[in-house]
């Protein structure tokens, strides 16, 4: 492998079953990393529902027909969870195969997000990292992101809480 890889980015505006099978592959290799992840069918589903609408932006990085990084963005003009919320690009996938990194695919990849949340006149774009993701860390950093929050969660156990005596709020005093 050279130290700069050949490689094209493809912004996937149709369901072609060859592109999203890629996709599906980066995102496989992507979450491989994660505990929980929705199931392929619910994530290609919602992607291919929304292949038409601009604001949301899926690219494809192959090299030849080979699969090699993938990235899915957003225009977010409001977030209905946020009700401080402004506008802003958010960044919820973004994977380069190993083979491919250090190669300026990364960079090639955000560069082509950047123009499209450009375009779309965002001043504002967040990702989520995960914290012991040193690498994805490393590189969001050297792009110029900043952590500015630390995103938690804890799982629901709805029959612990009830053995626990917790009961759902219901209008009244709990």
């Amino acid at each position: 492998m050279s130290s700069e890889a050949a490689f094209r980015l493809v912004r996937i505006q149709q369901p072609e079953a060859h592109l999203l099978a890629g996709v599906l592959a980066m995102r496989r290799a992507l979450m491989a990393h994660h505990q929980r992840t929705p199931p392929e069918e619910h994530f290609i589903e919602r992607v291919t529902r929304r292949l038409d609408d601009e604001t949301m932006f899926l690219v494809l990085g192959l090299d030849g027909e080979t699969p090699m990084a993938y990235a899915l963005a957003f225009d977010v003009a409001e977030h209905p969870f946020m009700p401080d919320w402004e506008h802003a690009g958010y960044i919820t996938h973004f994977f380069v195969a190993p083979a491919y990194r250090k190669q300026g695919v990364g960079k090639a990849l955000l560069a082509t997000l950047m123009t499209w949340f450009a375009s779309r006149a965002i001043a504002q774009v967040m990702l989520n990292v995960a914290v012991e993701n040193a690498e994805g860390n490393g590189f969001w950093r050297e792009q110029g992101f900043l952590p500015v929050a630390t995103r938690m969660k804890r799982q629901v156990d709805p029959q612990a809480l009830q053995a626990q005596g917790a009961r759902p709020g219901d209008g009244q005093d709990l």
